[in-house]
């Protein structure tokens, strides 16, 4: 099982900020804000992302796979102006024929700019 923390702090674009929290799997590991994943199977994502909104309107978490959108693994939420609320992913993702680099990478990403407060992203492969 592969634990990360979501880093608070403003978030404009690109990959939501992810520190190591807990490994104990050796097929996980964390490069450069996206979980790597050394070898084929089904995995089990779940995140959660605190978040504020600097704007009114809908914001949505998106999970990429390989710098790809995963269909379906997204949540959104529409915020009041400086509204709180978690953004939460559930998902099952295959991961088969990885890239040249050996890996399959996951990474998170949000639709527009905010004040992250927090979260986690938890991965294990399923069975």
């Amino acid at each position: 099982m592969f634990k990360g923390l979501i880093t608070a702090g403003t978030y404009a674009s690109g990959n939501i900020p992810i520190s190591l929290y807990k490994n104990t799997d050796g097929n996980f590991s964390l490069n450069n804000n996206a979980v790597s994943i050394k070898r084929d199977g089904v995995v089990n994502i779940k995140a959660n992302v605190i978040i504020t909104a600097t704007t009114a309107g809908s914001i949505t978490a998106q999970l990429y796979g390989n710098g790809s959108p995963i269909s379906g693994a997204t949540a959104t939420e529409k915020f009041a102006e400086n509204g709180i609320d978690t953004l939460v992913i559930n998902d099952v993702v295959v991961v088969a024929n990885q890239s040249d680099s050996g890996y399959a990478t996951l990474s998170l990403q949000l639709s527009a700019g905010c004040t992250i407060v927090g979260g986690d992203i938890i991965c294990e492969f399923a069975g």
